[in-house]
Order: structure tokens, then C-alpha cells, then sequence
């Protein structure tokens, strides 16, 4: 009787186990596939990566030049408005 039930017990601890890890696996996955949501920004004329940075989590900094000119425009990602333009006299 001992016998069936130490091994009752284990097939049942085993089974918690199984039902557990099954558990993780799809927690780890749906968190995962929430941490891969992409922001995409898009603008009208082409750029070089090397004219712009990205600020922080929400905003994207450009950088153009145009008439002796240095525009710098902050973008918010989010919604891909303008927030702000600095512009500076290239002399």
C-alpha cells in the first residue's frame, strides 16, 4: 500500500510539474510578443540614418541642412507629429 501510494503521489507531483512549466511557456511567449511591438515613423522625403537620433523611448530627433541652415525637428513616434524645430546659422 505504501508502494501505490508513493507512487500515486509522484505521477501526480510529475503531472503538476508538466501542467506548470506548460504554463510558462505561454506566459514567456505572450510577453514576448508584447515586448516585439515595433514603433514606425514615417516621413516624406528619404533620409540617411546618420541625419537622425533617437532620443528616447518616444521621440526621434532629424537633422537637415538648407540654405546655411542646421534644422533640427523632434519627432514624437507615437503619432509622428512634429514637436519641435531648432533651427541654427551654419556660421
Amino acid at each position: 500500500m505504501n508502494k501505490n501510494n508513493l507512487l500515486l503521489s509522484l505521477i501526480i507531483f510529475q503531472g503538476l510539474l508538466i501542467v506548470i512549466g506548460i504554463i510558462v511557456i505561454i506566459y514567456v511567449i505572450f510577453s514576448k510578443l508584447q515586448i516585439n511591438k515595433v514603433d514606425e515613423i514615417n516621413f516624406k522625403n528619404p533620409i540617411s540614418h546618420s541625419e537622425f537620433t533617437l532620443i528616447n523611448d518616444n521621440q526621434i530627433q532629424v537633422k537637415s541642412k538648407k540654405n546655411n541652415k542646421i534644422y533640427f525637428e523632434i519627432y514624437n513616434l507615437k503619432n509622428s507629429k512634429k514637436l519641435k524645430t531648432i533651427i541654427v546659422n551654419e556660421n
